[in-house]
C-alpha cells in the first residue's frame, strides 16, 4: 500500500509477482500523478488486485499491465478512481478478474478516460469492465478490448459506460465477445456529451440476459455498428435512444439480431434522423422485429436479411419533418400483426414501401398510413400475405 502527498505523485513498477489481502493499493493526494506497471501477475486474496485513487488536487493515473500477466482481486480486480484533475489510462495486456465488484473499474471527476483490455476480464458478481465520467469537466471516454480469442464476461453486465461530461465522445470498440449474465451486454450513455458510438468485431457475439446492446444519448449521435451476432434474452437485441437535444441515430447489424422483445428498437426523439440498415437475419420473439420510431427528420430502415417479429417484422412510426423509407430485400414476417407497418404524422412527407421478397402478416402483409404532406407509394415483386385481412 502507497501514500502520497506534496506534489511528487506515485511511480511503482513491479517486475514479478505480487499477492495480498489487497495487493497494491495506492492513495495520492499529492499534486502529482500515479503510475503503476505491472510485469508481475498481481492477486488481491481479500480485497483489490490493483487500486489507484487520486485526490482533489492530483492529476493523471496509468495502469498498465504486461502481456501474459494476470491481475485478480476478490473484490476488484483493477481499479482507478481520479478525483483530481487529469486523465486516467489503464492497459492491460494479459488477462484480469474481480469478484464482488468489477473485473475493471475507471471513475474520473478530471479529463479523459482510457480503457484497453487485450486480454480476458470478467467479474464473478458485478460487471465485467464499468467506466464512469462524473462531472460536466469528464471528456472523452474510450474503450478498446480484445480481439476474437479475448472477451468480457460479467456477473451481471459485461460493460458500462456512463459519460456525464458536457464535452467529449463516448467510444466503445469491443473486438471479443461479451457477456452480461443478469444484465446487458454492453450498456452505454453520454448524457451531455458529443457522439455516442459503440463497435463490435466481426464473429464475435455480444449477449446480455437482458438488452444485447442499449445505447442512450443526451445531446449528439449515436452510432451502433455490430459486425457481429448479438442477443438480448430478456429485452431487445438492439435498443437504442436518443433524447430531445441529440441529433441523428444510427443502427447497423452486419450478423444476426435476436431480442426476447424486440430485435432492433431504434427511437429518436431528438433532432435527426434515424437509420436501421439489417444485413443479417433479425428476430423480435414477443415485440417487432425491427422497430424504428422518429420525432425528428427523416426514417429509414433497409432490411438486406429475413426479419421476424411476434408482433410486425418491421414497424415505423415517423412523427417528425422528414420522409419514411422502407425496403426489405429478404422476407418479413409479422405472426400477430403485420408483415410491414409504416405511419407518417401530420409533420412527416413521404412514405416509401419496397418489398423485393416475400411478406406475411397475421393481420396484413403491409399496412401503411400517411397523415403528412407528401406521397405514398408502395411497391412488391414478390408475394403480401395477410392471413385474416388483406395483403396490402
Amino acid at each position: 500500500m502507497g501514500d502520497s502527498g506534496g506534489s511528487g505523485g506515485i511511480s511503482v513498477f513491479f517486475g514479478g509477482a505480487l499477492q495480498g489481502s489487497s495487493a497494491a493499493v495506492f492513495h495520492n493526494d499529492s499534486s502529482g500523478g500515479q503510475t503503476i506497471t505491472a510485469n508481475g501477475s498481481v492477486t488481491g486474496t481479500a480485497g483489490a488486485g490493483i487500486y489507484a485513487q487520486n485526490g482533489s488536487l492530483a492529476s493523471n493515473i496509468t495502469i498498465t499491465t504486461a502481456v501474459g500477466t494476470t491481475v485478480s482481486g476478490t473484490v476488484v480486480g483493477i481499479g482507478a478512481d481520479n478525483n483530481g484533475v487529469g486523465a486516467i489510462s489503464i492497459t492491460t495486456n494479459g488477462d484480469v478478474s474481480g469478484g464482488s465488484v468489477q473485473g475493471i473499474r475507471a471513475t474520473n471527476n478530471g479529463s479523459a478516460t482510457t480503457v484497453k483490455a487485450y486480454g480476458d476480464v470478467s467479474s464473478t458478481d458485478s460487471i465485467g469492465i464499468y467506466i464512469y465520467g462524473e462531472t460536466p469537466s469528464a471528456g472523452d471516454i474510450t474503450l478498446i478490448t480484445g480481439d476474437s480469442t479475448n472477451g468480457v464476461t460479467g456477473g451481471t453486465a459485461g460493460i458500462v459506460i456512463r459519460g456525464d461530461g458536457t464535452t467529449g465522445d463516448v467510444i466503445v470498440n469491443a473486438q471479443g465477445d461479451v457477456t452480461g449474465k443478469a444484465g446487458d451486454g454492453i450498456f452505454a450513455t453520454n448524457s451531455n456529451g458529443d457522439t455516442l458510438s459503440i463497435t463490435t468485431g466481426a464473429s464475435t457475439s455480444v449477449t446480455g440476459a437482458d438488452d444485447g446492446i442499449r445505447a442512450s444519448s443526451g445531446a449528439g449521435a449515436t452510432s451502433i455498428t455490430a459486425n457481429g451476432e448479438v442477443r438480448g434474452t430478456n429485452d431487445a437485441g438492439i435498443e437504442a435512444y436518443n433524447d430531445t437535444n441529440a441529433s441523428d441515430l444510427t443502427v447497423t447489424a452486419g450478423a444476426k439480431v435476436e431480442g426476447g422483445t424486440f430485435g432492433v428498437y431504434a427511437f429518436n426523439n431528438g433532432k435527426g434522423f434515424v437509420r436501421v440498415t439489417a444485413n443479417g437475419d433479425v428476430t423480435g420473439t414477443v415485440e417487432d422485429g425491427i422497430r424504428a420510431e422518429s420525432g425528428g427528420t427523416d426514417l429509414t430502415v433497409t432490411a438486406d436479411a429475413m426479419v421476424t417479429g411476434g408482433k410486425s417484422g418491421i414497424a415505423a412510426n415517423n412523427s417528425g419533418g422528414g420522409e419514411t423509407e422502407i425496403t426489405a430485400n429478404g422476407a418479413v414476417t409479422g405472426t400477430a400483426a403485420y408483415g410491414i407497418h409504416a405511419e407518417n404524422g401530420g409533420t412527416a412527407t413521404h412514405l416509401t414501401v419496397t418489398a423485393g421478397a416475400t411478406v406475411m402478416g397475421g393481420q396484413r402483409g403491409i399496412l401503411t398510413s400517411n397523415k403528412g404532406t407528401g406521397a405514398t407509394k408502395i411497391r412488391a415483386t414478390s408475394d403480401v400475405t395477410g392471413t385474416l385481412r388483406a395483403g396490402i
